[in-house]
């Protein structure tokens, strides 16, 4: 069974002279209106993007038999084809911006993992199912979730506030490296606790940082007050997290609104951002890359001992 990872996103070359990355758009085949001419479109794709098709069948369309009825029945419901019509506007605006940042970031990435086979990308309309998937060896951007956080889509989905302000073009490429992340560095998320989770998040953001063009509370999916009031508020997230026995703690419940999405982090002022482990995973790790830098970035993802990183890392908040 292929394994789909959701979000709810060449060692010394000359980044800034990147190639640009070939991103197939299936947006653009099932908004082909003539019936005979989507039938070829579709076996064109049945032999070069075979994968794709069979996440789009499993996951979009519900695993029906007869594939190309499926996507007519859905490329002509209402809602679709309303959410079509807002993809090709919002592509017409930004396409040449959107392409140029994921073909940085992605480049980027692959410069720092020159070992890793680069996975094909896809944009697609998802009927409003999924933001960004890994599949197999395939990424998926569902661009009706990027339509801008004012968009009535969201509105008429009744989407909670503290999520529609994520529904927005800017955090494409973040959200698109951390989907790409996991993609091939899951083995080395242990969940050994919480402790693992916030390193395991830090490394996340560490890389992220590394590929982005974008402001660092972007980077986070942070507002800029919610950033700055974790940089005011280092030490006592982290003393927080120790008073209350989080840091080994496994309770899944107490932890989730540290690492999903959420409208603050729990026990925490409403000023807090949900998944404020990224933040403090990302401090830690950062020091720990600062001490051990004769190591690859590989070797320093791939070290699983979340007691390790912490004590090697000497992370220290300042009061």
């Amino acid at each position: 069974m292929k394994r789909l990872l959701i979000l709810i996103i060449f060692i010394g070359c000359n980044v800034e002279k990147s190639q640009k990355i070939n991103m197939n758009n299936f947006h653009e085949v099932i908004s082909v209106n003539d019936t005979i001419a989507l039938g070829d479109s579709i076996k064109g794709w049945e032999e070069n993007h075979e994968v794709f098709l069979e996440f789009f069948s499993n996951y979009i369309l519900g695993n029906n038999d007869d594939f190309l009825s499926s996507l007519i029945s859905f490329k002509n419901d209402t809602l679709i084809k309303e959410t079509n019509d807002s993809i090709s506007l919002f592509l017409n605006k930004n396409e040449d911006e959107i392409y140029d940042e994921i073909s940085y970031s992605l480049n980027k990435f692959y410069s720092l993992f020159p070992s890793l086979t680069q996975t094909k990308l896809y944009i697609y309309n998802s009927g409003f199912n999924y933001g960004i998937i890994s599949y197999d060896d395939i990424v998926a951007i569902g661009l009706d979730n990027y339509l801008n956080d004012n968009s009535k889509f969201y509105k008429m989905l009744s989407t909670p506030d503290y999520l529609r302000k994520y529904k927005s073009k800017r955090y494409i490429t973040a959200n698109l490296v951390e989907v790409i992340f996991n993609s091939y560095f899951q083995e080395y998320y242990k969940r050994n606790n919480f402790l693992s989770s916030l390193i395991y998040k830090g490394k996340i953001m560490y890389v992220i940082e590394k590929c982005s063009k974008n402001s660092k509370e972007v980077n986070f999916s942070y507002t800029n007050e919610e950033y700055l009031w974790c940089e005011e508020n280092e030490f006592k997230i982290w003393n927080f997290f120790i008073e209350n026995n989080l840091i080994f703690s496994n309770n899944q419940n107490n932890l989730r609104s540290y690492l999903d999405y959420s409208p603050f982090a729990k026990g925490m002022p409403q000023e807090s951002p949900g998944r404020i482990a990224y933040y403090i995973g990302y401090k830690i790790f950062k020091k720990y890359t600062e001490k051990f830098k004769h190591k690859t970035l590989f070797e320093l993802i791939a070290e699983t001992d979340e007691n390790k990183i912490l004590s090697e890392s000497k992370y220290r908040p300042k009061k």
